[in-house]
């Protein structure tokens, strides 16, 4: 059995007709900080990035041993540069300190960095044992097969400490389980 799948799409967001509106928040979809009132904050046009997912099982034809293997290639995460303003930074310039807490400003434009494509490669072994009306399984499984270490997310506060890893692909490990059908 072959079986997989690529995933093509983006989604377009489009709100400058309404960063004029000083009425209205300038938080941008689902960031929760304060973006620019410019097009390249309010048209937010992101790449295609296909997500590539596949799977392979095969009964291989002596001792009963079955193999499979999944393969994901899936895009990066969104990198942001969030700015945390603090009251001594525009005290000077607004005359005044912020009522409330101090917002935070994303310095790039959504859907302009991405992180690294993550490749992950899985493979499982099992082996049937048939004894009366009882099946036994044990099964074998790596993880991560060829080790890969993507970042999987980043710190996203801009500072020293901006793109420092956060979370990394969990490295290489196996597992070894058993199922018994009676």
């Amino acid at each position: 059995m072959v079986s997989g799948g690529v995933t093509f799409g983006r989604e377009r967001i489009d709100y400058c007709n309404l960063k004029d509106d000083l009425s209205l928040t300038t938080n941008g979809p689902g960031l929760g900080v304060n973006t620019p009132r410019t097009n390249d904050y309010c048209n937010i046009t992101p790449p295609f990035q296909p997500q590539v997912k596949g799977q392979v099982a095969y009964p291989l034809p002596w001792w009963d041993i079955s193999t499979s293997a999944t393969f994901q290639s899936l895009s990066g995460p969104q990198l942001d540069a969030n700015y945390p303003l603090t009251n001594a930074l525009v005290l000077p310039s607004l005359g005044r300190p912020f009522t409330g807490v101090p917002p935070t400003v994303n310095l790039l434009p959504n859907g302009t960095m991405y992180g690294d494509r993550i490749y992950q490669t899985d493979l499982r072994i099992s082996k049937a044992i048939r004894s009366g009306g009882t099946v036994i399984r044990p099964t074998f499984s790596v993880y991560n097969l060829f080790n890969a270490n993507p970042i999987q997310t980043y710190n996203t506060t801009y500072g020293s400490a901006w793109l420092a890893p956060t979370v990394i692909m969990q490295a290489r490990f196996w597992d070894i389980g058993v199922q018994v059908d009676f």
